[in-house]
């Protein structure tokens, strides 16, 4: 592969350490989704996109996304053309 694996990270509370871990990995994180507002800001130094809500998160170009959240809320309906439902 002539780049790096872009991955995005759903749920900063569980997924910050992937993150970081992702970078060191060598791949680019490139977005990351998030409804607290703190989280979803301090993300931005990791230099990725910031998203509060999933469908625009999922919308941004990724190769891999690490769903990194255990909420109730999370809504599925958008999640139905990746996980085949």
């Amino acid at each position: 592969m002539d780049r790096a694996v872009r991955v995005g990270v759903l749920g900063l509370r569980r997924g910050a350490a992937l993150a970081r871990l992702a970078q060191q990995a060598g791949m680019e994180l490139v977005a990351v989704c998030e409804r607290d507002d703190r989280r979803r800001e301090a993300a931005t130094a990791l230099g990725a996109a910031a998203y509060r809500d999933v469908e625009p998160f999922l919308n941004h170009a990724m190769d891999a996304v690490s769903w990194s959240t255990t909420s109730t809320n999370t809504p599925w309906s958008p999640f139905r053309p990746w996980i085949g439902a």
